[in-house]
C-alpha cells in the first residue's frame, strides 16, 4: 500500500501506481517484501518513517528507475499508468527472476518480469482518446498479462501484504 494510505490521506490512481512499483520489486526479486517485520512495523516503516525496499545490487538501471520512479513519496512525482506502460515497451526483454519458481522453471519460462514484457509489447495503448488510459486501455492490458501468463508468480499459501 502507499504511504499515503497507511496514513489515512486522500488518495487517487498514484497509490496503485505505488503498489505496481512494489509487484514489480516481487517479480524482480521473486520474494515477499518486509518478510521480517510484522504489518504494524511495515505500516510505520513505510506509512510514516519513509522507508523502501531495497533493489537488489546489479539490477538494470532503466528497471530500477521504474520501481523507484513508483515509489516517489509524494503522489503527484510518480508517473501514470501510460507513462510505465510506454517506460515498459522499451524493454525488448526485462532480466529473469534470479530464483525461478517451481512453476516458472517447469514451463521454461525465465520468470514474471517476461510476462510483463511482453504485455507491455502487445498491448496497444489505447483507451480514452489513445492516450492509454481508460477501462478500455486497462482491460487489453489486463488481457495482455493474462495472455503473457503468471508463471513467473508464485501462489503463496498465506496472504500477502501488498505495501
Amino acid at each position: 500500500m502507499a504511504p499515503e494510505i497507511l496514513r489515512n490521506e486522500p488518495s487517487d490512481e498514484k497509490a496503485d501506481v505505488y503498489s505496481f512499483g512494489v509487484v514489480l520489486y516481487e517479480l524482480v526479486t521473486c520474494s515477499e517484501p518486509w518478510t521480517s517485520l510484522n504489518p504494524m512495523q511495515v505500516v510505520g516503516a513505510v506509512g510514516f518513517a519513509g522507508q523502501r525496499l531495497a533493489l537488489p545490487p546489479g539490477l538494470d538501471s532503466q528497471v530500477a528507475g521504474i520501481i523507484n520512479s513508483c515509489w516517489a513519496s509524494k503522489p503527484a512525482d510518480r508517473p501514470s499508468f501510460a507513462q510505465l506502460l510506454e517506460r515498459l515497451r522499451a524493454f525488448k526483454e526485462l532480466p529473469a527472476c534470479p530464483h525461478p519458481p517451481a512453476a516458472a522453471a517447469a514451463d521454461g519460462s525465465s520468470g514474471g518480469l517476461a510476462a510483463v514484457a511482453a504485455a507491455a509489447r502487445s498491448s496497444s495503448g489505447g483507451g480514452a482518446g489513445g492516450s492509454g488510459g481508460g477501462a478500455g486501455g486497462v482491460a487489453r492490458q489486463g488481457s495482455a498479462l493474462a495472455a503473457a501468463g503468471s508463471s513467473g508468480v508464485q501462489q503463496q499459501e498465506q496472504p500477502l501484504i501488498m505495501l
